[in-house]
């Protein structure tokens, strides 16, 4: 038998943040699953994996293949960002020349995103050999 000064008040309340707070966690956690799962799929898709696989067992060298898969996804993702950053600003400016921002912003994404390609792996390449100097791995 519970008594009524048994329990706190604020005991509900209490309750109802933390169902909220672990329904959340769950709710994030499903949509950064279902974001990875998606760009998995869309790097199947574009053939990325599999050229980067060939690249691989041909050089046989991992880095070979890894450095594949980060150039080509770049140079895949720079112009579709290309393309959607001028049709955003065609759409806040009100410029009637449409198809040809859209060729120029797909063309300075795919050099843009071929140099952040690069910079990518150049930065990977500063984080490995950072950690192998602090943990003095030698291979």
């Amino acid at each position: 038998m519970v008594y009524k000064d048994e329990i706190s008040p604020l005991f509900g309340l209490f309750e109802i943040i933390l169902v909220g707070a672990i329904g959340m966690g769950i709710g994030a956690g499903m949509l950064i699953a279902i974001l990875a799962f998606l760009t998995v799929m869309g790097v199947i898709s574009t053939g990325v994996i599999s050229s980067a696989i060939i690249v691989g067992y041909y050089e046989k060298s991992l880095t070979k293949a890894l450095r594949t898969i980060v150039i080509l996804s770049f140079t895949i993702a720079g112009p579709v960002i290309g393309t959607i950053i001028p049709w955003i600003v065609i759409e806040i400016l009100d410029i009637p020349n449409m198809q040809i921002l859209i060729i120029i912003g797909a063309v300075c994404g795919l050099i843009i995103g071929y140099g952040l390609g690069h910079l990518a792996l150049w930065f990977l390449k500063f984080v490995i050999l950072y950690f192998k100097r602090k943990l003095n791995i030698n291979y």
